[in-house]
């Protein structure tokens, strides 16, 4: 932040996020804090945790001891999960436009992947 306020790009990903985190396939915002640090005002997303995100989740199963191809269930779940959460931002007015593998995290343990950094979304509407 500086003198001018809060930035429109974080604006716009805090009321995106409120929209579409009751999603299970859509990262949490679980809160914004709005901290003084040093005599700068600091603005934090606070969100639920993911371990990794689906490029250092490919990267470790390519990299390493014994490569390995992803297994054909772990595909399938993925684009399942995938479709479902760009579904739910086009069915709230929403446009991610910067889906990449370093924005969709995942949760190795449940077998969950979500879509995450809506920071260049935007809100859409279909002309009447």
């Amino acid at each position: 932040m500086d003198e001018e306020g809060i930035p429109p790009t974080a604006l716009r990903e805090i009321s995106l996020l409120q929209m579409l985190s009751q999603s299970i396939y859509v990262v949490r915002l679980l809160s914004v804090e709005h901290v003084d640090k040093n005599g700068k005002m600091m603005l934090y997303l606070v969100f639920e945790f993911l371990e990794t995100d689906l490029k250092k989740f490919i990267d470790s199963h390519r990299k390493g001891p014994n490569p390995r191809h992803l297994p054909p269930n772990f595909i399938q779940s993925f684009l399942y999960q995938l479709c479902k959460g760009v579904a739910h931002c086009h069915s709230h007015g929403v446009l991610h436009r910067d889906l990449k593998p370093q924005n969709l995290l995942v949760d190795k343990e449940k077998g969950i992947h979500k879509i995450a950094d809506l920071g260049l979304g935007r809100a859409f509407t279909i002309p009447l």
